[in-house]
């Protein structure tokens, strides 16, 4: 027997990045076979000091990590308690091993983006 499915706001309250390394504002919608996400890029974001100060871009790298934190970790989340698999606790573990990503467009300070998986 299934367990009740976690609600969007549970899982991004699950998610065990915090700011300022937390790259998922909202959860729109989740099942087992698809996650949909959302995150608003800052115009205070730590990394933008340093990446093209002069022209502030989103790393590449950070973009990874937004795509991971939803498609990875948060639909791992559900996935996980829909198992029961938990700890002792009711706290779950996700790792990310390998990533297939396209981009797009560049994405600036102020951008929102959303993530499919």
């Amino acid at each position: 027997m299934a367990n009740k499915p976690l609600t969007c706001d549970q899982i991004v309250e699950l998610i065990p990045q915090q700011r300022p390394f937390r790259f998922v504002d909202k959860i729109l919608e989740v099942d087992e076979n698809h996650i949909v996400g959302e995150y608003t890029f800052r115009k205070d974001e730590m990394f933008y000091k340093g990446h093209f100060p002069d022209h502030p871009i989103t790393p590449g790298v950070i973009l990874l990590e937004c795509m991971c934190q939803v498609g990875v970790v948060a639909l791992g989340l559900y996935l996980m308690s829909q198992e029961g698999s938990g700890d002792e606790n009711g706290k779950y573990l996700t790792l990310f091993t390998d990533a297939e990503s396209e981009f797009s467009k560049a994405v600036y300070p102020g951008d929102k983006v959303t993530i499919r998986a």
